[in-house]
């Protein structure tokens, strides 16, 4: 039940983060938002295939104790946070210089908002589920293989 609970939760989180702020970016002089930056947007909705593959592979190894779905489950999660870390992160913390060429350039921040901690925390609950999916299995596995022998 855990496997799927966490499973589950993970993949909520990722839905949930795709349609949330990813960062802001402001004017550090003035502070004024300039513009905010939606999670889905900046990564083409990536996450949310991630999610609902998840959510079907944790039915899946909750159903049958399966260990390649966890498997899946702790690979999709690696990409996961492979898109929010190697991605999104580096964009989260950037500076730069806005405008056009007929106004003035304004030099601006930018910050991490929700999305992108939701997305984070979401790949790193799904690979702990896998972690610790694998190893539950894998102290379960040796009693039921004890059960099946004949006597």
């Amino acid at each position: 039940m855990a496997i799927l609970a966490g499973g589950l939760a993970g993949a909520t989180l990722l839905l949930v983060a795709e349609f949330t702020p990813l960062f802001y970016v402001y004017t550090p002089r003035t502070g004024a938002r300039v513009e905010t930056v939606g999670t889905g947007s900046h990564h083409a909705f990536a996450m949310i295939p991630i999610a609902l593959l998840v959510g079907a592979l944790a039915c899946g190894a909750w159903a049958s104790a399966s260990r390649p779905a966890l498997v899946s489950i702790g690979v999709l999660a690696v990409i996961a946070l492979g898109i929010s870390l190697l991605v999104d992160l580096p964009d989260a913390h950037a500076s730069g210089l806005i405008g056009s060429s007929s106004a003035r350039f304004v030099g601006v921040n930018s910050t991490p908002a929700v999305g992108m901690y939701l997305e984070t925390l979401a790949a790193a609950f799904l690979l702990i589920t896998s972690v610790c999916g694998w190893l539950w299995l894998g102290a379960v596995a040796p009693a039921q293989a004890r059960r099946r022998q004949p006597d």
